[in-house]
């Protein structure tokens, strides 16, 4: 079932270097998304994360906790 050339949600927290859990509450407050997402038959969605997911989702990172941290 895994796409080729995508990451998992914490494969992609580890490499946009945030944790997995902040990452899930950026994924269910809206703030980030991933741009494959399978639908399961049991109503839950997998994520999958392109290198160009992770690429927005660092730069998401390094501009929110600049902002919380006031800037480095």
């Amino acid at each position: 079932m895994a796409h080729k050339d995508s990451y998992s949600t914490a494969e992609a927290a580890k490499k946009a270097k945030i944790g997995t859990m902040t990452l899930r509450r950026w994924l269910a407050s809206g703030k980030v998304d991933s741009s494959i997402k399978i639908e399961l038959p049991w109503g839950k969605i997998l994520r999958r994360w392109t290198d160009a997911d992770i690429v927005k989702l660092a730069k998401y990172a390094d501009e929110h906790l600049n902002e919380r941290e006031g800037g480095r």
